[in-house]
C-alpha cells in the first residue's frame, strides 16, 4: 500500500508520456494530464480541484471529471494518497510527532488525519510507526 500511489502515478506518467516517433493527435491532451498530476503530486499539501482548475484553464466541474475519466480515480482521492504516502514516510523514517506529520502532509485538523489515516490503513499512526 506504501507504494501504491508512487506505482499509480509512475503508471500514469509513463502511459502518458510522449514517445518518438508517435503521431501528435492526443498527445495534447496526454500532455496535459501529465503535468496535472506532476504538479499534484510535487504540490498535495496545499492544493485544492479549484486551484488546479484556474492554473491550468479548466472549469473545475471539468477537471473533477478529465481526472476520473483518465486516472480512474477522483481528484481528492489521488491527493488523499499522496497525503498518507507521505505520512508513512514519516512515520517510519522520523521521530517527528504525528501532530508535526499531519500539518506537513496538508492536514490542519489533526482529528480529521486521524480518522483519514485510519480508513485508509485500517490503523492509528501510532500503531503504524510500531508495526
Amino acid at each position: 500500500m506504501d507504494a501504491y500511489i508512487i506505482v499509480l502515478f509512475s503508471q500514469l506518467l509513463r502511459m502518458y508520456q510522449k514517445h518518438p516517433g508517435e503521431e501528435a493527435c492526443g498527445n495534447e491532451e496526454n500532455e496535459m494530464l501529465l503535468l496535472i498530476l506532476r504538479y499534484m503530486e510535487s504540490n498535495y499539501q496545499t492544493v485544492t480541484l479549484n486551484s488546479v482548475a484556474k492554473l491550468f484553464g479548466f472549469h473545475p466541474n471539468y477537471l473533477s471529471s478529465y481526472m476520473k475519466k483518465h486516472t480512474g480515480k477522483t481528484f481528492k482521492e489521488l491527493i488523499v494518497t499522496q497525503r498518507m504516502i507521505q505520512a508513512v514516510f514519516f512515520l517510519k523514517n522520523t521521530g517527528m510527532p504525528v501532530a508535526e506529520i499531519a500539518k506537513e502532509v496538508g492536514y490542519e485538523n489533526q482529528g480529521f488525519f486521524y480518522k483519514k489515516f485510519q480508513e485508509y490503513y485500517g490503523m492509528s499512526p501510532a500503531e503504524y510507526r510500531k508495526s
